[in-house]
């Protein structure tokens, strides 16, 4: 402020302004701007750095939002790769492609394939003996052997149901070594069972 000395009156005029740098400032003070001159610049400067402030905390809130958007990008990305690998785990590749890209799959005709259909042997016995989760160790440690060799002799894996496994050789894509590759896989198979344990017996399981 300024202090004037004020001769006829014999006393000191103090002309002041309050400390303010925004509308929070003004309100614990339980002032308003209109208490405030208008010719003071005091005014300006609170509401130029309440509009500062507004500007930061948008600039803030458009940061907060960005970083939310990325994250959830990012999630859908993982999301949508979990999908395309269950698409591609379920279906044969170029149906699964035509379906995501929306287009119809029409039904194919093969003259010649082979199947193979595969169970555990005494399989209801061990279920009879064991504990759900035994029955699932024993499957998953199984079917991950298996699902290794219908990539070493290129068969597909048509489903599993219980301890059945179901795999097809010229199919989707027509081979005339179709009976050859499903025969070299079932050799495989049963060379694989040796690795896995009856959770019964705790010897190798038959298939």
């Amino acid at each position: 402020g300024q202090m004037i000395w004020m001769e006829s009156l014999q006393c000191m005029l103090y002309l002041c302004s309050p400390l303010l740098r925004t509308l929070h400032e003004l309100e614990e003070r339980q002032m308003h701007i209109a208490d405030i001159a208008p010719h003071d610049v005091t005014r300006d400067l609170i509401l130029l750095n309440q509009q500062r402030l507004a500007e930061m905390e948008l600039s803030n809130q458009l940061e907060r939002k960005k970083e939310e958007l990325r994250i959830l990008s990012k999630h859908l990305e993982e999301e949508k790769k979990k999908t395309e690998a269950l698409l591609y785990a379920m279906l044969p590749q170029h149906v699964a492609n035509q379906l995501k890209e929306g287009k119809r799959v029409e039904a194919g005709e093969f003259k010649e394939c082979t199947i193979l259909f595969s169970d555990v042997v005494t399989f209801t016995n061990i279920c009879a003996q064991c504990e759900p989760i035994q029955i699932v160790l024993m499957l998953n440690s199984m079917y991950l052997r298996f699902d290794r060799l219908t990539t070493v002799h290129d068969v597909y894996k048509v489903e599993t149901i219980g301890d059945a496994y179901m795999v097809v050789g010229g199919v989707p894509v027509p081979v005339p070594t179709h009976a050859e590759r499903v025969a070299n896989f079932a050799l495989g198979m049963i060379i694989a069972a040796k690795g896995v344990q009856n959770p019964v017996s705790g010897n190798p399981i038959q298939v």
